[in-house]
């Protein structure tokens, strides 16, 4: 009885563990603007609060 409790809590706290894991991924686009200077824009993820900066092109980079 002790082992069976002892792999269900085992199996509970891999599962657990392996719920929290978080994947992330490259962020890839332009920025459009007619009439503006596009170069240097922040483009900020409020999620996982990461930033990128455009290139002179709009590019994300």
């Amino acid at each position: 009885m002790i082992v069976g409790f002892s792999l269900l809590f085992i199996n509970f706290l891999a599962t657990a563990a392996l719920a929290q894991e978080s994947t992330s991924s490259i962020l890839k686009g332009k920025v459009n603007a007619d009439g503006f200077n596009i170069d240097g824009i922040y483009v900020v993820n409020l999620t996982s609060e990461k930033a990128v900066i455009t290139d002179i092109e709009g590019y994300l980079g």
